[in-house]
């Protein structure tokens, strides 16, 4: 095993995101308060909520939470479901358990961190396949079936992607899933920014319901906009797997919070409502940036995501950390760094998610306007 390295975006985001004024990096949807939240639940949940003692909670997750957890999906079960103290506990565990020193781990680039990081620092060859702006932030798929083979322990798909916003075909993805089970591979797949798609025939089927040895991860923090919960969970055909990824829990969190447990059982139970509030807010930003990078094709060059709440533009002069620090000084909007996801050069991730999107673009704009002549070139 080797050391992990800094997780480049966690240790951005603790420097900056609790005291910049506009967060337009946000990777997901304006949250909810608990009063709005309780104001969804029917009385015996509501009931069950202030009831509710705060001792230890079952390891896999509460079961009226894995019920509504399994809703989600067309195959699953409640025992086809393990929850997790948020997505990253669930990325660790699960590669934890079934990588071992010398396994290839395939990778689509860029990523968030530990996708690549975590199965590396087991002794994985993280065979890396690189999505290019100038291919609309898109695989290659000669490149991705040719690197599928007998040495392949796991592919790792992250779609819609993280943080560009592009999206597989459906034929795309059951070409790879055909491919992996030819060769018996895991798929791990990614899926937070599921069921944020602007255009819901673009959505894709979630793997666990493809294929028997894929795991779908997901989590209440992006198209819910509950992340303060910390609550996630992985789906999968292969119950033995789960409970492998189970063992590891037992050294981690061991078990969720109590409280968040019921918190998010009651949202998913109010799910339709929810993902409408989230899908109303995209639909009313999301012109505002197409028309933000109209203004300024002299300054950016943009490929527009297919799903999720976030894009990965690039700066077509200079140097996108200088740029992003140039703007959190004069204006306290903080926008992420492509260096966070080993992108350097001009590209930085722009979330579209939250309410005050409108005030803080528009700060950026006014920002833009008065650094006209200005160069962020090293």
């Amino acid at each position: 095993m080797h050391s992990l390295p800094t997780f480049k975006l966690e240790e951005y985001f603790a420097e900056w995101e609790f005291k910049s004024r506009y967060l337009l990096s946000s990777s997901d949807v304006e949250t909810l308060s608990l009063e709005q939240l309780l104001a969804t639940a029917n009385d015996e949940d509501r009931q069950l909520f202030h009831s509710l003692k705060l001792g230890y909670t079952e390891t896999r997750g509460h079961p009226l939470l894995l019920q509504q957890i399994a809703l989600l999906y067309e195959k699953m079960q409640p025992d086809h479901i393990l929850t997790a103290a948020g997505a990253e506990e669930a990325i660790y565990a699960f590669f934890r358990a079934v990588i071992s020193p010398g396994d290839e781990v395939i990778v689509f680039t860029p990523a968030y961190q530990s996708l690549r990081d975590v199965p590396a620092s087991l002794g994985a060859a993280v065979v890396e396949i690189a999505l290019h702006e100038s291919r609309g932030w898109r695989p290659s798929m000669d490149e991705v079936i040719g690197k599928i083979n007998s040495k392949t322990k796991c592919i790792v798909l992250n779609f819609p992607n993280n943080p560009t916003g592009s999206l597989l075909t459906l034929d795309e993805l059951e070409m790879i899933v055909a491919k992996a089970r030819q060769w018996g591979v895991y798929i791990f797949s990614d899926e937070v920014y599921r069921l944020l798609e602007r255009d819901t025939q673009k959505r894709l089927p979630a793997v666990c319901d493809l294929y028997e040895r894929g795991v779908s991860l997901s989590v209440m923090s992006k198209a819910f906009g509950l992340g303060g919960l910390r609550i996630g969970w992985l789906a999968s055909q292969d119950k033995a797997l789960l409970a492998r990824v189970n063992g590891v829990k037992h050294y981690l969190s061991i078990c969720n919070s109590a409280l968040s447990e019921i918190i998010a059982m009651i949202a998913l139970k109010a799910k339709e409502s929810i993902l409408a509030r989230a899908s109303g807010i995209i639909q009313e930003n999301y012109p505002l940036l197409q028309n933000f990078f109209k203004r300024h094709m002299d300054r950016f060059s943009w490929v527009e995501p297919s799903g999720g709440c976030i894009a990965f533009p690039r700066l077509l002069q200079g140097q996108s950390d200088r740029f992003c620090k140039s703007v959190l000084e004069n204006t306290g909007v903080l926008l992420l760094p492509g260096e966070a996801y080993k992108m350097p050069g001009g590209y930085f991730r722009i979330g579209f998610g939250r309410a005050n999107f409108k005030e803080a673009l528009a700060h950026l704009e006014e920002f833009l306007i008065n650094h006209r002549e200005q160069s962020w070139k090293i």
